[in-house]
């Protein structure tokens, strides 16, 4: 005997089917399109310089010009001969020295004198005014480079640096027989 199916258990019967394939689809993913998961990584570890450099130097920090003599004629004051004298910076190195070598001579109260464009190390007198007519030049291998700024190097041939004592304004502030003196810092840094 044949039985006619009716079409409504024959459709029930393939809902039914396609009801047990797509559930454990959906049961796995069970997440909308976009959701985002984070978990929170935590990243530890320790910097270590294998390379360190300093300044070899045999005569000391200070440059000493001496007696600075200078004339008036006329009403127009001007030093006398030339002052420049070499900075000790001569400089060792071990280790890893790869990367960006700079060096700077910077002011230590921030201060700089501006002079054909350069600016100065600044010089003051024994009672502690800064003087408006005298300051210190920074030569880098002959150039003028301003105090304060980072210039490039190579370690493996530093340049010859070399402070010169110039008259940047009229020189009425110029006392016989006073003191002068200006301080920086050298500083050498990968940047």
């Amino acid at each position: 005997m044949i039985k006619q199916h009716s079409p409504l258990r024959r459709g029930g019967a393939i809902a039914f089917m396609l009801l047990l394939f797509h559930l454990p689809v959906q049961a796995q993913s069970g997440r909308a399109k976009g959701d985002q998961y984070t978990m929170q990584i935590n990243v530890s570890g320790t910097v270590v310089a294998n390379g360190s450099c300093h300044f070899a130097t045999t005569s000391g920090n200070d440059v000493n010009y001496g007696d600075v003599g200078y004339s008036t004629l006329n009403g127009t004051t001007v030093l006398e001969g030339s002052f420049k004298k070499t900075l000790a910076n001569q400089l060792q190195c071990s280790g890893d020295t790869a990367g960006h070598p700079q060096l700077k001579l910077d002011t230590n109260d921030g201060n700089s004198l501006a002079y054909q464009g350069t600016a100065l190390l600044p010089v003051k007198t024994s009672s502690g005014a800064q003087m408006t007519s005298l300051g210190i030049r920074l030569l880098v291998n002959d150039k003028p480079q301003d105090v304060g700024e980072w210039f490039d190097i190579q370690v493996t041939s530093p340049p010859t640096l070399a402070a010169e004592l110039v008259q940047t304004g009229d020189g009425k502030d110029f006392v016989n027989g006073d003191q002068f003196t200006a301080n920086a810092t050298l500083t050498m840094a990968f940047n």
